[in-house]
């Protein structure tokens, strides 16, 4: 038998919150989505992703990343770049 180590209580998609808007970055701004838990977030992750052709096949696998995560209790920060695709 092993021991599970503790940690953040498991939640439905139901239960978490997307919000997205500008953050500042340099002289400019990019745009983030958050996804996070309706309660405490026990630690926050940044999901950065690839640019060029090789964003276009990474979107919707860094959001369903991004959902996994809060649905174990994680914020989940993805940053869109400028200038880096469509």
């Amino acid at each position: 038998m092993t021991a599970s180590m503790p940690g953040p209580a498991p939640v439905s998609q139901a239960d978490l919150i997307e919000e997205t808007g500008y953050i500042p970055s340099g002289a400019g701004w990019v745009y983030g989505f958050v996804s996070r838990p309706a309660g405490e977030a026990s630690a926050g992750v940044v999901l950065l992703g690839p640019f060029a052709e090789e964003k276009k096949s990474s979107l919707r696998p860094l959001a369903e990343l991004a959902r996994a995560l809060s649905c174990a209790g994680f914020a989940a920060l993805r940053v869109d770049f400028r200038g880096t695709g469509d």
